[in-house]
């Protein structure tokens, strides 16, 4: 038998392309008839599907065609699923594996760090210190779309009505440069004014004549309007209750830590990471509490949302491509089984779309998982591509319906060593092929994923005690942090150690690597070196090129953050009560005051205004009270029940309502000047 190189993804490029797998060639073959026969083409963006056992090479197969796609075809690259285990940051590391090196040797290649930046939600329990290709990130209320605001809701979808008023409260937020607070008192606000009473007035048949014309008329039209038997009847529409629910879902991701208002530093621009093309882009949803567990769904999705549109609207994008490890974990064949139901069946919704609009918008989608029938049907039937290594006895007997498999290839498809398969395509299955191994890394599960980083990037790391660091290094006399620069001597009597993960470097290493104009006392004596030395000895120190910065860097936005805010928000405070006090703001109207406050601040007031105006006999009800004011009953029923505000302003007195002293204040204060200086 001879072998046969897989050119890659279809599509020539300047130089020799590199192989991505090898068929075995019989020698009555001819090679110019089985290049032709297995040449996987990209050019309609075709979804690939990897299926095989655990641990016999799916994800190193799709990270590996995903790596041919973005260095020969110019695609950008997404990594959007990780199982938990920060598996999909080892992009931006080589493959350490021995095995994968030796089948990369066969290929003539070598390991490859791919750049990448890896995007984490910013919300609670992201650690004060990662690698420096961490970036952290808010959705912007700018991204958002009417139906992204339902889906944040958990519905499927609401009425016309529902989704315009959402466009106008995202419009006008966007506008007024406000932030999520205001987009959630305009949703509460819509919600509110969708209150009203509808009086139609109908008409008996009767009532009509036919002229000579033909056309019909009134008949007797004086009669009919003052005729007491016309009908009328009245409607009552319920406040919007899709409304409320996305106002406080809004309300709740931004105090997560996931939406923000378009000022934010942290706020994801997806079109300029589209741009970044030579950037792996990797979403990472690993450092959630467990409370915000289900918020990977909802920000995976939203991520493949914005991917999707941003793709559509500017097709000048380079091509996308989607590498999803465990497919069936967001588009599972039986939604019942998923943890987060709500969650996950939006996301499933969002796969379909991709999976059967995505390649006229040139979105690749590249999904690997242990069992066909795991995934959803709807998806994995326009997934064409299949990749199929080594399976279990039971999977081959469900494929074997679909593809109905000769003897030798069940067989084969059992016993299939790691990396080896079968490609089903165009109704055909080729095989045996060996295919190229993953050239950046992939998940350990006995290694922790920062200590990988450390040994790439060139640094040592403690990884604790039992390791045999402190017999290995006890002729050293210090150890330096490599983030802080702090130089530690080694004392195994004194029992000091480095902390568990702590990436350091010997002083030896750093004074044989850097040219320091000092004598060697006065080195050893330093107490803390510059990080220049730090970064020059272990870029020395490193075997592979690493095109990410790995360096770890302690995030000190939240603490300065929360100082500056804290000193903001007092001076602030102080002339906010400088600014109401001048004003006469009694103490129940201060929460009136902003643009955002604007719309149902007027309608309150319109009421009050219609109070003092009206007749005492009037205003006896709260039907007189909507009738002279035109504010639904509803409405101002429940403003009284449930708003201490509105409650201050308005009582009963005897057999009529009168507004109070707060009421009468209310409709004397410049509502406009105090938005523009405190609102």
């Amino acid at each position: 038998m001879e072998k046969l190189d897989i050119p890659g993804m279809s599509s020539p490029i300047e130089g020799d392309p590199k192989p991505i797998g090898r068929k075995r060639v019989g020698k009555d073959e001819t090679f110019d008839e089985m290049e032709e026969e297995i040449t996987i083409n990209h050019e309609d963006c075709e979804h690939v599907l990897v299926v095989a056992l655990p641990r016999k090479g799916k994800d190193s197969t799709i990270t590996s065609l995903c790596g041919n796609l973005k260095d020969e075809h110019g695609y950008k690259w997404f990594s959007c699923l990780d199982d938990g285990r920060n598996e999909t940051p080892m992009t931006a590391i080589p493959n350490d594996e021995k095995p994968i090196k030796d089948n990369l040797d066969d290929f003539g290649q070598e390991p490859k760090a791919y750049d990448a930046e890896v995007f984490v939600p910013a919300t609670s329990g992201v650690p004060d210190t990662l690698p420096s290709n961490f970036t952290r990130f808010t959705i912007n209320i700018a991204d958002l779309t009417p139906m992204d605001v339902i889906r944040l809701a958990g519905l499927k979808s609401a009425d016309s009505n529902t989704m315009r008023r959402i466009g106008q409260a995202l419009s006008n937020t966007i506008e007024d440069n406000d932030g999520v607070e205001g987009l959630v008192e305009r949703l509460k606000d819509y919600a509110e004014e969708l209150e009203a009473t509808i009086t139609v007035t109908e008409l008996r048949d009767d009532e009509f004549d036919e002229n000579d014309q033909g056309d019909r008329e009134l008949k007797d039209a004086e009669r009919v309007e003052a005729d007491p038997s016309v009908r009328e009847v009245s409607y009552e529409m319920d406040a919007d209750k899709a409304l409320n629910d996305a106002a406080e879902s809004l309300l709740m991701l931004a105090g997560e830590g996931l939406i923000a208002g378009p000022n934010a530093e942290t706020n994801l621009d997806m079109d300029a990471v589209f741009r970044d093309q030579e950037r792996v882009a990797v979403l990472n949803c690993n450092f959630l509490k467990p409370r915000n567990e289900s918020l990977k769904y909802i920000v995976l999705n939203m991520w493949l949302r914005l991917i999707f549109r941003k793709r559509d609207e500017n097709s000048r994008l380079p091509r996308a491509l989607l590498e999803i490890r465990e497919l069936k974990d967001i588009a599972p064949s039986v939604i019942g089984n998923a943890q987060y139901k709500q969650e996950v069946k939006a996301l499933q919704a969002t796969v379909y779309e991709i999976a059967t609009r995505g390649g006229s918008r040139r979105i690749m989608m590249l999904g690997s998982t242990q069992k066909l029938n795991d995934v959803y049907k709807a998806v994995r039937t326009n997934m064409p591509l299949k990749i199929l290594l080594q399976l279990g006895e039971e999977e081959v007997m469900t494929l074997d319906k679909a593809y109905n498999f000769s003897p030798r290839q069940k067989e084969q498809l059992t016993s299939f060593n790691v990396g080896w398969g079968m490609l089903v395509k165009d109704g055909g299955e080729h095989w045996p092929i060996n295919w190229r191994g993953a050239r950046c890394g992939l998940g350990l599960g006995d290694e922790h994923w920062r200590d990988r980083y450390a040994v790439a990037w060139g640094a040592h790391v403690f990884k604790g005690r039992g390791s045999g660091w402190i017999s290995e290094h006890k002729d050293k006399e210090a150890y330096v942090n490599t983030r802080t620069g702090y130089v530690k001597p080694i004392d195994p009597d004194a029992d000091d150690f480095p902390d568990d993960g702590e990436w350091h470097l010997f002083l030896d290493e750093i004074w044989s690597t850097v040219p320091v104009s000092m004598s060697r006392e006065q080195f050893d004596q330093q107490t803390q070196l510059p990080t220049q030395f730090c970064e020059a000895t272990v870029d020395y120190r490193r075997e592979h090129d690493i095109p990410s910065n790995l360096s770890l860097t302690r995030n000190r936005d939240t603490a300065s953050r929360e100082l500056s805010l804290e000193n903001k928000d007092e001076k602030m405070d102080e002339e906010k009560r400088r600014v109401l006090d001048e004003n006469n703001v009694p103490k129940p109207l201060e929460s009136w005051i902003g643009k955002a406050k604007k719309g149902m601040r007027s309608n309150m007031l319109q009421v009050l205004d219609a109070v003092m105006r009206a007749d005492p006999e009037e205003v006896r009800t709260l039907d007189g009270i909507a009738e002279v004011s035109g504010v639904p009953k509803g409405t101002i029923g429940r403003w009284r029940s449930e708003r201490h505000d509105f409650a201050t302003c308005l009582e009963r007195r005897g057999e009529s309502w009168e507004i109070t002293k707060v009421g009468h204040r209310a409709l004397d204060i410049n509502w406009t000047k105090l938005d523009r200086l405190v609102g």
